[in-house]
């Protein structure tokens, strides 16, 4: 539970209070317990909880039509989150209005036992992070041109794939940099790559 990002609260009060210091009075007390409600959880059992929470993961990723849309979603509004050591997450925005499409990826990403991440960015976005320097690594190799425009996003890695995969790679890309018109799909791209 990221209260520093969903609230604003500086992370040192957090800290104060998952600790019990000063509890009676904090004044983010009132704050939090009310999100805490939000969310199922009361006060004391959020305090109750380990710090250290070990999330497990899939060591091979399935490449099935599920991680296929997901890797479309990427390619159409994608990005990786840097940390000191290098990619850390990968990044997919959406519109903030796309709750389905939210939904989606938050629940195939958890499903796979990946901690993942929801940020405002800007007025009419939401960023989801998935946080995996594994997952970061995988992209990294489907996508070894990848700096940090767009225009070198190709498709080189995924050239292999079944046709049923394509399409959903391609259905990906068209839910998030496409619109659908009266009688085709178009894509909108900066990636001369991409398009070709």
């Amino acid at each position: 539970i990221v209260f520093w990002s969903a609230l604003g609260i500086p992370l040192w009060s957090v800290t104060e209070l998952k600790k019990g210091r000063g509890i009676k009075n904090h004044k983010y007390k009132q704050q939090i317990s009310k999100y805490l409600v939000g969310v199922g959880m009361s006060i004391e059992s959020w305090q109750g909880l380990d710090n250290n929470k070990t999330i497990s993961h899939l060591r091979h990723l399935p490449v099935d039509k599920d991680m296929c849309y997901q890797i479309g979603r990427w390619i159409g509004d994608g990005c990786f989150h840097y940390g000191s050591s290098g990619a850390n997450s990968i990044v997919i925005a959406f519109n903030k209005n796309d709750i389905a499409g939210i939904g989606r990826t938050v629940s195939f990403f958890a499903g796979l036992g990946f901690a993942t991440s929801e940020y405002a960015a800007g007025d009419n976005c939401t960023a989801v992070y998935i946080k995996s320097r594994e997952l970061a690594a995988f992209f990294h190799n489907l996508f070894p041109g990848y700096k940090d425009t767009p225009d070198t996003k190709s498709c080189e890695g995924l050239k292999n794939l079944s046709n049923e995969c394509v399409t959903e790679v391609l259905s990906g890309i068209i839910d998030s940099d496409g619109w659908v018109g009266n009688h085709s799909e178009r894509v909108k791209t900066t990636s001369y790559q991409l398009a070709h």
